[in-house]
């Protein structure tokens, strides 16, 4: 059986009975793309990186999945899973053979088989131990992506995400750290009904910031 086919037939069945694409607010990304892949010169690019599922449960990604065939090895996409992780900054991850499941908590560095899937509020709950009013509003509000016009990359959509919680948690500064500028054009979209003011937001996204210095203002230090 190949990893097609054991998507089809055995891990997506075992995400859905745990409620993802179920649930409501809840939603599975799938060949989610991570980065287009690093230019090689004379306009070729290095192949795309790409998770073979996204968890996302109220607007926030909370799970990464590395699926592979049935006849391979469980832990064969554990490297992979861990990698996207960190750069997704997303603490669970997940790998996959359709037969046995083998879970990662990247923040406490445990890892180990287990049974089934968390639901997506058992995972909500996990990843945010601490009720937050602000968190819950923000995370009521689903990004307007201008029916797929608008894709922001993966650093993007962490900054903004730093952003958010830092106003969730009443912060004037968060330590945003990215090689392209925060734009209001970028972060306005989160927050399409939200009572902001523009200005304000504006000056707050300029505040998230960290100080460039020419190293991160060269084009060869951007992330792929």
């Amino acid at each position: 059986m190949n990893e097609a086919e054991t998507r089809a037939e055995h891990i997506d069945p075992a995400l859905k009975a745990a409620g993802w694409g179920v649930v409501e607010g809840s939603r599975i990304l799938r060949e989610y793309r991570i980065t287009l892949g690093r230019l090689e010169g004379l306009g070729r690019r290095a192949k795309e990186v790409k998770a073979d599922y996204i968890l996302v449960y109220r607007n926030h990604k909370l799970a990464v999945i590395e699926a592979k065939a049935w006849d391979e090895s469980l832990t064969e996409g554990v490297a992979q899973a861990k990698n996207y992780s960190d750069k997704l900054e997303i603490r669970y991850a997940y790998s996959t053979n359709g037969r046995e499941i083998y879970g990662m908590d990247i923040r406490e560095g445990k890892e180990g088989v287990i049974e089934e899937y968390p639901t997506p509020e058992e995972l909500w709950n996990r990843t945010f131990a601490e009720a937050n009013a602000w968190r819950d509003r923000f995370a009521a509000v689903p990004f307007e992506d201008k029916g797929g016009y608008f894709q922001a990359r993966y650093y993007q959509d962490l900054a903004i995400e730093r952003v958010m919680e830092a106003i969730a948690a009443d912060k004037s500064r968060t330590p945003t750290v990215t090689s392209s500028p925060i734009r209001p054009t970028t972060l306005f979209p989160r927050f399409p009904r939200m009572r902001f003011n523009g200005s304000s937001l504006t000056k707050f996204a300029r505040k998230a910031r960290s100080p460039r210095t020419p190293a991160s203002s060269s084009p060869s230090s951007r992330p792929s």
